[in-house]
């Protein structure tokens, strides 16, 4: 039996994650997609597994991407980061206000 991949994802979009979900589903049959929309939940969830990654959406109200990456840093300092990005949207680092490349 092939081992469980845990992932956290963060977005406030349910449609979003269900396109992350189906996403990651195609490669990792047995994958826990654990959602949280807001660091709220993001509190609460976090300690449910032991996750392998995080897959944090740039789209978070009112730059909660910055919060929950700042947060996940300080107390799961060993879990890669992925950003979602909108393909309609240009990232840029000064939006959120940090160098997106120490998370990488």
């Amino acid at each position: 039996m092939e081992g469980v991949t845990s992932i956290l994802v963060l977005t406030g979009i349910e449609l979003e994650f269900q396109q992350v979900r189906r996403q990651v589903l195609v490669k990792y049959l047995n994958a826990l997609l654990v959602r949280a929309a807001d660091m709220k939940q993001l509190k609460h969830r976090a300690n449910w597994a032991v996750f392998d990654v995080a897959l944090v959406s740039y789209n978070l109200p009112e730059y909660e991407a910055h919060k929950v990456m700042l947060f996940l840093e300080k107390h799961f300092p060993a879990l890669p980061l992925i950003l979602i990005l909108d393909k309609r949207r240009k990232f840029i680092e000064d939006a959120i206000g940090i160098d997106i490349r120490k998370f990488f």
